[in-house]
């Protein structure tokens, strides 16, 4: 009895040990599995940005820039500048470490362009950013008359632009050509297949990252 009772005892023990050793090894491969599904979101990336005309956020002679590549129609875009971009604006924005230098893409669809369009004739009365922002949180369904000319004017007279300059700016299709190009260079120069994409320096986020993501960049 007392050999059975060793016997069994050292046949539990061995097996524990082995029931232990093969969950070790699962967390362990699950942790590196996040580490690998984490790192995707960041890439290097050496492309010389197009020359598109800027859009500035923040003030456009701080030393660090981040480009970001947005379709104002696109959700995930939506999500970053709900959740993302209030900490970039309070860490690097506003305190002059850094400014977003943003680039107009439409793969949505046609209220993408048009509201590239108005984007860029706020920009004129230097009111791009909050015109940007309305636009953002006004999102709804795509290509749904959200974004349609009447209602793109009527957010310009909402944030006290200049409603005759605006509206002659979007009727005249001022911009139409630079928001088309735009949309082009971010496809077939530097890149991008999905929006948001960022670049800062030779890094390359993609996606509605968290902000330890432009931490981890910008603090370099």
């Amino acid at each position: 009895m007392i050999r059975l009772m060793r016997g069994l005892r050292k046949y539990f023990l061995s097996a524990l040990i082995l029931v232990l050793a093969i969950a070790g090894g699962w967390l362990l491969l699950k942790s590196d599995n996040n580490k690998t599904s984490s790192n995707k979101s960041v890439q290097t990336s050496s492309i010389n940005q197009p020359a598109t005309a800027q859009l500035i956020i923040g003030n456009p002679n701080t030393p660090k820039t981040i480009v970001e590549y947005g379709d104002f129609q696109c959700p995930i875009c939506e999500r970053f500048f709900t959740i993302t971009e209030p900490a970039l604006q309070s860490e690097y924005i506003k305190p002059g470490k850094a400014k977003i230098e943003f680039r107009i893409e439409t793969h949505i669809g046609a209220e993408s362009v048009t509201a590239g369009e108005a984007a860029y004739c706020a920009n004129d009365q230097k009111m791009f950013e909050a015109y940007h922002n309305e636009l953002y949180k006004r999102q709804g369904a795509e290509n749904s008359g959200v974004f349609s000319r009447g209602n793109l004017k009527q957010i310009a007279a909402q944030i006290g632009l200049n409603q005759k300059q605006f509206d002659d700016c979007l009727d005249s299709g001022k911009y139409n050509s630079l928001v088309v190009k735009s949309n082009n260079d971010a496809h077939n120069q530097a890149g991008v297949s999905s929006t948001p994409t960022f670049f800062i320096g030779e890094r390359k986020i993609v996606g509605a990252q968290p902000i330890a993501i432009f931490r981890a960049i910008l603090d370099e």
